[in-house]
Formats: structure tokens, sequence, C-alpha cells
């Protein structure tokens, strides 16, 4: 967090009063999003959904060999920016010409889970210090038991502790109890990174995530044309069939591919959150299929199938994942993964900030409503620099 802004950052709750860190890996892989997305090679604001976010959590963990007392984002240059600047391409907050305190919580999962949400912490960190100014508290509060009931508790406890507006990373359709409860006493409220179907009817004001089935078949398309134009196969590895959101991201880099010189070998094979079966189904992808040209991986697997390639495999061999972590970075630097795909961690709890403290003061959420599209962002050894710097900085 920023060194100059040391109070600011005290208001994080390492642990949020609803208990300590317990089940980390037990999702409710029940969630799953709606709302537009895009998919871009360029700079710009995206988001994940949960339930791949928990799995790339689990597979962290397992693939760096983490112990009990060892972060899963060791070595991870993810930190927040620091300045009261409002970031550039980003939401730009009113002026509280009235000096109302505004109390906003962030309810999302801690660093210990992923990557991912050390970057999420950056970016509601820094909507503190810009909005500081303002006469508002962002604070972010950490989920510590990883399922439904885990996020609607955390939730209910933000109500009762006078917050304003609440943003929130849901597991499934049982979170939109609480944000109802919520809506009707006034609060504002918003979901991130993860929905469904039942949230725009609780009467929250925005949606900011990934819509995957039009997003991933972008990438999809986008892995076709990297592979040149010869004939060739692809083996496609996905976390869970009965997860929506893998579901959404395997049936569209099928879409994607589909009609290209690239075939898939079948439909895809389920490796769900064991590093060990992401590497031993890229072997057998490779093995048998002399063909293989790409492998696309619907979850993060932390670079794990990447990492069994040789150098001349993964020179005709494309692999991508989902999520910028460090074993993903380091497959991406060595030349073995072709390109992780990133949704904008910071984003999702920065942008929402701005957005939940204008609808404070003004009433209104963001324009364009409920659903606010994100970008993915498809990173390669090209922009791989630039994309470490939009999780800690946002731009």
């Amino acid at each position: 967090m920023g060194e100059n802004n040391e109070n600011d950052t005290k208001r994080f709750r390492s642990c949020p009063r609803s208990g300590r860190l317990r089940s980390l890996f037990t999702p409710d892989y029940a969630g799953h999003s709606n709302g537009g997305s895009q998919v871009s090679t360029s700079l710009s604001r995206s988001t994940s959904a949960l339930a791949v976010v928990l799995t790339a959590g689990a597979l962290l963990v397992s693939a760096a060999g983490c112990s009990a007392n060892t972060s899963p984002s060791a070595g991870s240059s993810i930190s927040a920016a620091t300045g009261s600047e409002p970031v550039k391409g980003r939401p730009i907050p009113v002026q509280n010409t009235a000096n109302k305190p505004v109390k906003i919580a962030i309810v999302d999962f801690p660093s210990q889970v992923a990557e991912v949400f050390k970057a999420s912490e950056a970016g509601a960190s820094r909507a503190q210090q810009v909005l500081k100014g303002y006469n508002v508290t962002v604070d972010y509060l950490p989920v510590t038991t990883i399922s439904a009931d885990g996020v609607n508790q955390v939730v209910r406890t933000a109500m009762t502790e006078g917050y304003d507006a609440i943003a929130v990373t849901l597991l499934g359709a049982a979170n939109c109890a609480p944000m109802k409860e919520a809506v009707d006493k006034g609060i504002k409220v918003a979901a991130i990174m993860s929905s469904a179907d039942c949230v725009q009817g609780t009467g929250a004001l925005f949606y900011h995530g990934e819509d995957s089935l039009p997003a991933w078949t972008a990438i999809g398309k986008q892995m076709a044309e990297a592979t040149g134009t010869e004939p060739c196969t692809a083996g496609v590895i996905t976390g869970f069939f009965s997860a929506p959101q893998h579901e959404a991201r395997r049936e569209g880099l099928l879409a994607g591919i589909a009609g290209s010189h690239v075939t898939a070998v079948g439909k895809g094979v389920e490796a769900g959150v064991d590093p060990a079966k992401y590497a031993a189904a890229a072997r057998d992808y490779v093995t048998a299929n002399p063909d293989l040209c790409a492998i696309l991986i619907t979850t993060g697997d932390n670079g794990a199938a990447a990492a069994t390639l040789t150098p001349e495999q993964a020179a005709k061999i494309k692999v991508v994942s989902s999520d910028l972590t460090s074993g993903t970075r380091k497959q991406i630097e060595s030349g073995k993964q072709y390109a992780a795909v990133e949704q904008d961690p910071f984003g999702s709890t920065y942008d929402s900030s701005i957005w939940l403290y204008n609808a404070v003061i003004t009433g209104n959420g963001p324009e364009g409503g409920f659903n606010q599209p994100v970008k993915n962002l498809v990173v390669t050894k090209d922009n791989l620099q630039e994309a470490l710097r939009m999780q800690t900085e946002g731009a």
C-alpha cells in the first residue's frame, strides 16, 4: 500500500468482524455473470468472474508450493499506487458541496485466496486516497468464509455499521437477499466481478463485470489468428463443467475457433483445481495430437500447463489461460505461454467506489445503466509490463 498513506491503509481490515480466515477454497460455483463485455489487446478496464478466480486461487497455492505460513502472492509486485488525483481514464468523482460524510464498503475476498485480490485491494486503497478529500471513507471488507453465507454475513454486518454504499463480489443467487435488504434500507448497492440473474431485481445500481460468452468467443478468434493459417488442432481445459462461468468461457472459446483452420480436440477436459491435472491434460494433448497448435484454458492455472512444454513445443503451441499471476507471468516471460487474460481487478473496486460515491451524492448510477461492461486484456510478452502497471496503478 502507499507509503505516504498509512492512516488510509489502516482502514483495510485484514479480517472483518464476521470471523477469521477459514475455508478458503470451498466456493459456491453457482454464480455467473451477465452484462456486456469486450476484449482488447490494448489496456483498458476489465474484471473477472469469481468462480474462475477462486479456482485460480486454489491453483496458485498448490502450484506455487505455498504452505500455511506462505502467502500465495509472495514475490508479487502488486501494491496500491499512491496519489489523491483521480486515475486517468476512469470515473471522476462529483463535488460534495455539502461536505456530507460518505462510507463505502467493498465486500470482496482476501489476498490469501489469489493474487487477483491484491490488485482489487490496491484499487480500493487508491479510491480511498482519491475520495478522502471528498469526506469519503472506503473500507475493503474481505470475506473470511468463502461461501454464500460468508458473503451474506459481511454484507449484513456492513448494513449495521452505517455504510451509505456497498459493492459486493457475489458467489451466487443466494447473495441477492441481503443486497435487496440493503437497497430497501436506502443503501446504494452494486455487484462487482461476478453476478447472478437476480441482482438487477434487487435494485442494485450496476454490475461491473464480464459477459464471458462473447468475451471468450473473441479470445478464441484471436487465438486462431495467432496460430497462423495451416490446419491444426487445439486442446481445451476447463475447471468444472458444472460451473456456469467456466462453461460460458469454454463455449466461447469453441465458438471463437469454429470455422477457422483450428479444430478443437473434442469439447474439452475438466481439471478442477489441481495444477497437476492441468499439466497432465497439456501433456496428453501434446502426445496425442502432433498437429496441436493451441491449448486454451478457461481458468487461471498459474502457468501449470505451459510449464510442461519444451521450448520447441512452445514455439508452435500457443497457450492462453485466465489471470495474470506470478506463475503465468513467469511462463509468458520464458516464452512458454502465449497469453493470459487479465480482468482489471483494480478497476473492479476503484471504478465501483467512485460510481457509488457519485450515486450517494447525486442519486444516480453510472451513465449507461445497470450493465457496466468491461474489457478483458489479453496479456502477451509485448504488453506484459504495461499490464503489470495496470494491476497497481489502474492506468
